[in-house]
Parts: C-alpha cells; sequence; structure tokens
C-alpha cells in the first residue's frame, strides 16, 4: 500500500523522507508532525517510486550533484513533496534552488527550526500561510553581475537577508527586502 502526501489517514502523521548524514541531532523533534525515514540518496530514489512523502529534507555537502538530481526527480513527481535543503555552505544555493528545493536552512541550526521550517513549508502548500520561505524580487539587481531578478532564501536577521543570483550562480548578505 502507498502513503500519499498528507501520509496514512489513521494516523493524521505526514511521511518525511530525510537524507543526511546528521540527522540524528533534530529527527527526534519532527517525531511529533513526521513518520519520518532516514534513507540515502539511492534508498530515497527507490522509495519515492513507492511512496511520494508529503516533506524530503536534503542536506547539500557539495561533493556531488546527487542530491540535485534527487531535488529535481522529486519536483517532477505528479503530486511533489516539499523540499527543504539543508547546507553550510551557501554557494550551493543557487543550484539547489533551479533543482527545485522549497525552502533552505543553513547550517547550523538549532533543531527547532527545522520543525517550524518544515511546519510553514507544509501549510504554505495548503495555502493556510503567504509564501515567503523563499521569494523572488524581479527588479533587485545581482551584486555581482548586475542582472536584474534575484531570489531570497534565508533570513540572517530581522534587518539583512541571503540572496541568490541565478544568472551568474553568486550568493550575498545584504539589506532585508520587506
Amino acid at each position: 500500500m502507498s502513503t500519499s502526501l498528507t501520509g496514512a489517514a489513521h494516523t493524521g502523521t505526514l511521511d518525511l523522507l530525510v537524507v543526511d548524514a546528521d540527522a540524528d541531532r533534530y529527527v527526534s523533534v519532527l517525531s511529533s508532525m513526521f513518520r519520518v525515514v532516514t534513507a540515502s540518496i539511492a534508498a530515497a530514489l527507490e522509495r519515492m517510486t513507492r511512496a511520494v512523502p508529503a516533506a524530503l529534507v536534503v542536506a547539500l555537502d557539495g561533493a556531488d550533484g546527487a542530491p540535485l538530481v534527487l531535488i529535481a526527480r522529486a519536483r517532477a513527481l505528479s503530486v511533489p513533496p516539499v523540499v527543504l535543503v539543508l547546507t553550510a555552505e551557501p554557494a550551493c544555493v543557487p543550484d539547489a534552488i533551479m533543482a527545485g528545493c522549497g525552502s533552505v536552512l543553513l547550517q547550523p541550526f538549532a533543531p527547532n527550526l527545522i520543525y517550524s521550517r518544515l511546519s510553514r513549508m507544509i501549510r504554505l502548500r495548503m495555502g493556510a500561510v503567504p509564501a515567503d520561505c523563499m521569494r523572488e524580487w524581479p527588479t533587485t539587481r545581482c551584486a555581482h553581475c548586475d542582472h536584474e531578478g534575484v531570489m531570497s532564501f534565508e533570513y540572517a536577521s530581522h534587518r539583512r537577508a541571503w540572496y541568490a543570483c541565478l544568472a551568474c550562480k553568486k550568493v550575498w548578505m545584504a539589506k532585508r527586502l520587506d
């Protein structure tokens, strides 16, 4: 029996697929909202052919493009999961955005932050909150190549945010646009 986007009806718990070698530090926080399964990239690809999770958490290590392939395949599903990318390397973010991630958490982060981010992404999917996990700024120019149109992907504080240019694949921190 396969599981749908909303998880098993009898428990009301959503399915979460986690591809992260360091998942032990935050999985316990997520278990109240999700039925968590950790897997390697290969196992995650295989698992998604049988059951589509409500959410997918993928850690980018920068070593190869396999996590990006996983993200792209997840986003290509008929009912794609929400995809949260974890990375300690902001330079990896433009590729993750282009692969189809829905949000980014820069490491290190407090375990409760991943819970709130995933919860927000699920509520966003259901139309219950405004879309601001990532935001496109079509008239803002890239600080590196002057291309018009950038993405904000993470708040550094109430005054500053992280931005990415998908044209030159550069990232930077600047004054938060609101």
